[in-house]
């Protein structure tokens, strides 16, 4: 997806309300849907992905593997948090101290002197930013990736690089 017309569908699809439960449920699914473009990049044939049936924490660990652990690590930290909570309300009535999971999930963005937000307001803006910017982090992946295996030969070349940096570090 181009940039802009991702930037265009997310600020669209974002939610206008004040409502944390549904910033949750809206910004995970809008990260899953993210992941799923990502995995489905490096898929030859995608009717198999689709039998697998995987949940969102096993499509979350097995893009963090595509990636390597170190890299983004405080959007992955926040992806997995937001999931839990997302699951917690998909699967209960009323999630108590759900603005204690938010700022819990929230933390790996914010400085060492991060407080908790005082008001619902604040809360839901500091979790427009970190959707936005996980939401940024997941579309600049795509975009490097669709532009490597779009060229001829490439997804060779990726494979047989990273299977190269894999036997020198392991020997």
């Amino acid at each position: 997806m181009e940039i802009d017309e991702f930037r265009k569908r997310t600020k669209r699809l974002l939610p206008k309300s004040k409502e944390m439960d549904i910033w949750v449920l809206k910004g995970q699914l809008l990260i899953e849907e993210q992941i799923n473009r990502l995995i489905e990049q490096g898929m030859c044939d995608k009717s198999h992905l689709k039998e697998a049936r995987l949940s969102s924490h096993q499509k979350i660990k097995l893009v963090q593997a595509m990636m390597g652990s170190s890299s983004f690590k405080r959007e992955w930290e926040f992806v997995q948090d937001l999931n839990s909570i997302r699951n917690k309300l998909a699967h209960r009535a009323e999630v108590k101290e759900l603005s204690v999971l938010i700022d819990q999930a929230m933390k790996p963005f914010m400085s060492p002197r991060f407080k908790k937000s005082r008001t619902t307001t604040d809360r839901i803006e500091r979790l427009e930013f970190c959707i936005s910017i996980t939401l940024g982090m997941l579309s600049g992946i795509e975009e490097t990736h669709s532009r490597i295996f779009s060229t001829p030969g490439a997804l060779l070349a990726w494979n047989t690089a990273i299977y190269k940096d894999e036997v020198k570090n392991k020997c």
